[in-house]
């Protein structure tokens, strides 16, 4: 194995950088994205960071504007593991909501080609304590130009289960329709490190 980036050459614990970039995509025409850990003891494995972050930033396919960005973890699509809490803002309008049993995640409105050629979105996402033995959690913050629909999202989450987080899965969807990413898209992976010393 090699010897992790947080000694020196003397074998001395030391900080290194806190946040280390792990991966990144740019999706064109893929329906959805997946990052997953390496399991080898190297910058991919997951299991040495004590949290994830995403930056996204795209756009879906489609002329139907009234879509949603997704993410669920570790292949768990299924089973009402998901629970919410969401904050949206219009400019016009703000209002609270949540939902419990999900099989998903639902982000917020995603803009699409139907949007307008340039229209895209931008979204945040912090994956906490992703090692840890407690049901996860996560926060999000996006927004989204769709003419005259275009709105910001806060968006608190539970993922119930005590398993490690070893993927991430993100989506573009319209109701029971996977859209595709377009050109343009990226999606950056960052794991962040405990404190090595005091």
């Amino acid at each position: 194995m090699a010897i992790p980036a947080y000694y020196d050459d003397e074998g001395v614990l030391s900080d290194g950088e806190a946040w280390v970039a792990i991966s990144s995509s740019e999706p064109d025409g893929d329906s959805s994205v997946t990052f997953s850990s390496t399991n080898d003891g190297k910058t991919g494995d997951f299991s040495q960071y004590l949290d994830l972050f995403v930056v996204l930033y795209g756009q879906g396919s489609g002329n139907d504007s009234v879509c949603q960005h997704r993410v669920h973890l570790n292949g768990v699509d299924s089973g009402g593991k998901y629970d919410k809490q969401a904050l949206t803002g219009t400019g016009s309008a703000a209002v609270a909501g949540s939902a419990t049993a999900e099989d998903w995640i639902d982000l917020g409105p995603w803009p699409t080609t139907g949007d307008g050629a340039t229209l895209f979105g931008v979204s945040t996402h912090h994956f906490f304590d992703i090692n840890s033995g407690k049901y996860k959690s996560a926060s999000m913050i996006n927004g989204g130009e769709r003419g005259s629909a275009g709105e910001v999202n806060l968006i608190t989450w539970t993922y119930r289960s005590q398993d490690p987080i070893t993927s991430l899965t993100f989506k573009i969807r319209r109701g029971g329709s996977t859209l595709n990413w377009m050109a343009g898209s990226r999606l950056d992976l960052f794991g962040i490190l405990p404190r090595m010393v005091v």
